[in-house]
């Protein structure tokens, strides 16, 4: 009876154990769907069409940008489109439901095959999600000898016809290259191509294996060549004409060829050149709709412009121009020279490494009366000065029939040393309110004075009764429509804003 009796213990134990434990997972599963019904019915969800909750999703995707210079980008973790899918159910379902969640396809390929095997698995369900859109394909090949690459490539090809953007860089583009020249892909809708440098260490007689094959004219719109000699070789077959946007970075003579090429339709131009060595002239190059001009970048502060690239441009229709100078001093006569013969209407300068005179860059700001934005930094011993100031005011009737220095100015934005007096700046923005000695204004108001003063004992030596009753005037200033701004590098808090 006893063994009978613990038996039946057992099992008593067993059945209520067994009961507790469906219990447990019914609880668990009612917990589930309340939470569910909770993030179901969050104000976003419940208020929202599922369309708005998708424009909201798009601000998280990672974006291409318009001009980046490609040396290996790529997602980093979980793609962005998993994590919203893993908050609940109703984000899930509806980023599993939208194609335009799914456009971009970004990936970065190492020489692991086993983590690229992984890849093939992922672009074949992201691809399936995509629906019919436009694709925009980012791709870092950081191998050349991973065989599943070619079979990643050959996978996204086949949806060739949709690709909008392109962007390529790393060591395997060749392989890329390789697959297009040996098989028959159209590009209808492609209208955005970024080219990185493929690290590939070649002179310039030597072509790469295998060239940038496109069977049929490319309407492209916007196109991007990273760093890199081999693009002087043409190892691009591209139809030009159509280009509005250029990013180009290699050596001068390339450049100035392919923005020949395009002339007549690119309209902003940003290019960093690699100086000539061999001293061959520079073609002449007339750019009758370009509007927008960059030379040099920050990233590449070793690429510095030299003077002769512009020297050679005719630029009609621009209107915003930025330079990276060269720090050494600098006559701005071959930029007048190039502004004039463009007669251009410059409306936007922007000038980096400035190194000229007071004299010099005065008279170089009287060839182009037309800017409203001025941009620049002085650097070495160059300093703002009252020379400056002084140009700046509108001309008396005996001074009238020489060029006025910057009549139609609205914004002045500098960086550098300083060692103007206080009431010349203050005298100067007054008359060209026309409230100085009550004449009426010739030029235009200067709505912003913007200035980064790299020599803060300028103030401390500036008599404090002076200093103050500057700080007044800017206030004064500020309250009819004319903003001076300047603050103090080097660490020193002080700043004065017409706020302070």
């Amino acid at each position: 009876m006893a063994v009978g009796q613990r038996a039946q213990q057992q099992l008593a134990v067993e059945t209520e154990l067994a009961s507790a434990e469906a219990r447990i997972f019914q609880l668990q599963r009612e917990l589930f769907d309340i939470r569910q019904r909770l993030n179901g019915t969050m104000p976003i969800l419940y208020m929202l069409p599922e369309d708005i909750i998708v424009e909201i999703f798009q601000y998280v995707l990672p974006g291409f940008p318009n001009n980046p210079e490609l040396t290996g980008y790529g997602c980093v973790g979980k793609p962005v489109q998993f994590t919203l899918g893993a908050v609940c159910r109703t984000w899930r379902n509806i980023v599993w439901r939208f194609p335009g969640l799914w456009k971009d396809l970004r990936f970065t390929f190492s020489s692991d095959p086993v983590r690229t095997e992984v890849h093939v698995d992922l672009i074949q369900e992201w691809i399936h999600r995509t629906g019919q859109l436009p694709l925009h394909i980012s791709l870092s090949m950081q191998t050349t000898r991973n065989k599943v690459l070619d079979r990643i490539l050959r996978l996204l090809l086949r949806e060739c016809r949709r690709w909008r953007c392109l962007q390529v860089a790393g060591r395997g583009t060749h392989r890329l290259r390789k697959e297009m020249s040996e098989g028959d892909f159209f590009f209808p809708m492609l209208d955005s191509l970024f080219l990185g440098a493929d690290s590939h260490k070649v002179s310039s007689t030597v072509d790469l294996p295998y060239q940038w094959t496109f069977k049929t004219e490319l309407s492209l719109r916007h196109l991007t060549l990273g760093k890199g000699t081999w693009w002087k070789n043409k190892t691009i077959g591209l139809e030009w004409p159509t280009i509005r946007d250029l990013y180009f970075v290699g050596e001068e003579g390339a450049g100035l060829t392919i923005m020949s090429e395009m002339a007549e339709s690119l309209l902003f131009a940003r290019v960093v050149f690699f100086p000539v060595e061999d001293g061959d002239e520079m073609p002449y190059v007339r750019l009758p709709a370009l509007r927008e001009l960059v030379i040099g970048d920050d990233e590449y502060p070793e690429l510095i412009v030299a003077t002769c690239p512009i020297t050679v441009l005719e630029t009609p229709a621009l209107q915003r121009l930025r330079l990276y100078l060269e720090p050494q001093a600098t006559q701005l006569s071959f930029l007048s020279t190039m502004l004039v013969r463009s007669q251009c209407s410059l409306i936007d300068l922007s000038l980096d490494n400035l190194h000229t005179s007071m004299d010099s860059l005065i008279e170089f700001l009287r060839v182009v009366p037309s800017l409203r934005t001025f941009s620049f930094d002085l650097v070495g011993e160059c300093v703002l000065m009252d020379e400056f100031v002084d140009a700046m005011n509108p001309p008396d009737t005996e001074t009238s029939a020489h060029g006025r220095c910057l009549p139609n100015i609205s914004k002045i934005i500098y960086q550098g040393r300083i060692s103007f007096k206080p009431q010349k700046v203050i005298d100067m923005l007054r008359s060209r309110l026309g409230t100085q000695q009550d004449q009426a204004p010739t030029d235009t108001q200067i709505e912003t004075f913007s200035i980064l003063c790299k020599n803060p004992d300028w103030a401390s030596s500036t008599k404090q009764n002076i200093l103050r009753t500057f700080y007044q005037d800017i206030w004064a200033l500020k309250s009819i429509g004319t903003t001076f701004d300047i603050v103090y590098d080097e660490g020193d808090d002080v700043e004065v804003d017409g706020k302070a």
